[in-house]
């Protein structure tokens, strides 16, 4: 084995509070070391931040100049009074929740001190005898607590066996093994693929609920994404599972098979993808984006249809993910499932593009990116393209993209819709299709008991 995660730590003092919410502050820190530090913290863990209080910040991530947005983590606050109640309040929800269920550790004896049985009682959903301490509770429930009068199962921990396991309710307890009965789920490359089919499916089809399942192939902690906040917000999103690790959604989910079911049941339309902050290293395989086949395994095990929302562009600066990234084309030759996705109209189909439409996609690097994509579906292994349904439409129009993300105020990899306009008709080309099997499928609405 190795010697274990490395990571940088530094202390500071909190200079000023950038922003505030419940679920996430961003705090200025001046650090020991005379720098001046943007922190991302979370109240749940230590409760709210003050001016003048010392804390303890993971920066490795910002000494790497990694993708995490600039931001040190505060991993440690020291305690003050507010912070106190807070942790005590939060003590007292798990404890009680445990002694309801009636003193069972995910069925060990409360009592056994055998490090081995409790290891067999943690596969069978680690339940709170052993985050019930008021240390061990400071964590996402700090904010409402294990649910009261819980069934001992419904209590499981997540970042198992780390210093900063908790305990939450399980949202799969109590929903009936179903399946998903042909309904369709859009299965996002990247985070930013979401608020735009979210606000074109309410702009859309402004009656149905929206649920979305956020996997743990990228940032853990659904409070981290300010989309998520923002869509949750305005109501545009009705549900927020955070399946496997991932936490702090409106639901947690053991893994994304049950996410998919609760959201079946919580919701019309589903969709399923990452948080923000994906990884890579340049391999065909070792990247978040491979979770794509992962999802489209589970929603097609589960009787539903996989939409795979293909990840396009003609402007990054990495050969392989120009045309059709090779995320989108691994995912596809990985997946066991047959999953639905739309490409551009290939060239032989272009004249049905007109007029701005037209000079919109002739633009030369962007054309190539168009012709790169059709090269990279014909380059796939033959089973791999009879395995999947690739739906070729024609390319929307400047007017289409504009209403798509009004504002141009979302970005992917740090560019708008202008620098790089084929990622964002990619996702656009996805939703509509999706919304056109949903109203093929009547009725649209749950197919769980």
């Amino acid at each position: 084995m190795s010697g274990g995660p490395v990571f940088s730590l530094c202390s500071g003092v909190v200079a000023a509070i950038e922003e505030r919410r419940p679920e996430r502050e961003i705090v200025l820190v001046r650090t020991a070391d005379g720098h001046r530090r943007r922190a991302i913290h979370y109240p749940g863990w230590f409760g709210p931040l003050r001016t003048g209080q010392t804390v303890w910040l993971n920066v490795e991530a910002v000494r790497l100049g990694l993708g995490a947005g600039g931001f040190a983590v505060v991993v440690w606050a020291e305690r003050h009074a507010g912070a106190e109640e807070t942790v005590k309040e939060t003590a007292k929800g798990g404890t009680e929740a445990a002694d309801q269920a009636g003193g069972k550790d995910a069925g060990v004896e409360a009592g056994e001190a055998d490090a081995a049985a409790r290891a067999e009682g943690a596969e069978a959903g680690m339940g709170t005898g052993e985050a019930g301490g008021a240390e061990a509770a400071v964590g996402p429930e700090a904010r409402r607590g294990p649910a009261a009068g819980l069934e001992r199962e419904a209590i499981v921990v997540k970042e198992r066996y780390t210093p900063l396991q908790f305990a939450v309710p399980a949202a799969e307890f109590g929903v009936p093994p179903g399946r998903l009965a042909g309904r369709p789920v859009l299965i996002l490359p990247l985070h930013s693929a979401l608020p735009l089919a979210v606000r074109w499916l309410r702009r859309r089809r402004p009656g149905w609920r929206i649920a979305f399942v956020m996997t743990d192939a990228a940032a853990l902690p659904g409070w981290v994404s300010d989309h998520l906040a923002a869509l949750y917000a305005e109501g545009a999103l009705q549900a927020i599972i955070t399946a496997g690790n991932a936490f702090g959604g409106t639901h947690e989910a053991i893994n994304r098979y049950g996410g998919l079911l609760v959201a079946a049941r919580e919701a019309e339309a589903i969709l399923i993808g990452p948080g923000p902050g994906g990884v890579g290293v340049g391999h065909p395989v070792a990247n978040a984006g491979a979770e794509q086949a992962e999802n489209i395994n589970a929603v097609a095990a589960l009787g539903g249809i996989p939409v795979l929302v293909p990840r396009l562009s003609a402007a990054d600066p990495r050969p392989r993910h120009r045309g059709l990234s090779h995320h989108t084309r691994t995912a596809l030759a990985l997946a066991f499932g047959s999953a639905h996705l739309v490409l551009p109209a290939p060239a032989g189909r272009r004249e049905r593009h007109s007029g701005a439409s037209a000079s919109l996609w002739a633009v030369g690097p962007v054309r190539a990116a168009v012709d790169a994509v059709q090269a990279a579906w014909a380059a796939l292994p033959p089973a791999v393209r009879r395995r999947h349904r690739a739906v070729f439409r024609p390319l929307p129009s400047p007017a289409a993209l504009d209403a798509f993300d009004p504002g141009g105020t979302v970005r992917t990899m740090g560019r708008d819709r202008r620098a790089d306009p084929l990622y964002y008709a990619g996702v656009y080309l996805s939703t509509e299709y999706y919304i056109n099997l949903m109203q093929n499928r009547a009725p649209a609405q749950s197919t769980l008991p």
